[in-house]
């Protein structure tokens, strides 16, 4: 073989495998943009539903408990359920609502909505368990009025719920 065919083959071989080198270390490098990529989505998304959160827990203990309900306002609302006024009795509460406090509570709610599709599609488990936990508290405040003892177990799934948040991101950050 000649010198000029040993040298072209060479040249095509070390060509070729720098091109592979360059080709893995490109792949990598893109493996590890997508991994910061949602990491840091998964961050963005944390912080707007805990911000979220927390403004509507606060906003919503700011609130009177509401009074607890006697026989009279059960036949009265059975009484009244399904007829005229009650068609007026709701858009009366909806406009004194509105003229006391504005449009606040509904601008939270849409606000905690919002973050809260947005880390449910980015989510893990462990944190979709979380949010599903959420749900329950919330639920349970409205029916009991959120006295103090929900107040304190808020206080305790609100820290847990913090740590839980810091080791996903974590996890997300290291894998």
């Amino acid at each position: 073989m000649s010198a000029y065919v040993t040298g072209a083959a060479i040249s095509a071989t070390s060509a070729a495998l720098g091109y592979g080198a360059n080709a893995l270390r490109e792949r990598g490098a893109r493996k590890e943009a997508a991994k910061a990529a949602r990491s840091a989505e998964l961050r963005q998304a944390m912080r707007e539903y805990l911000a979220a959160l927390d403004a509507s827990i606060l906003e919503a203990e700011d609130f009177p408990v509401p009074p607890r309900v006697t026989k009279i306002d059960r036949w009265v609302e059975k009484e009244v359920r399904g007829t005229v006024v009650e068609f007026f009795g709701h858009i009366v509460v909806r406009l004194l609502k509105r003229v006391v406090y504005g449009r606040r509570h509904n601008d939270l709610s849409d606000r905690l909505v919002a973050a809260s599709a947005h880390l449910r599609l980015v989510s893990t488990p462990r944190i979709e368990e979380l949010l599903l936990e959420v749900d329950t508290l919330v639920k349970e405040k409205e029916q009991d009025g959120g006295d103090e003892q929900w107040k304190q177990k808020w206080r305790e799934f609100r820290s847990r719920m913090r740590e839980c948040f810091r080791e996903e991101l974590e996890k997300s950050s290291a894998s």
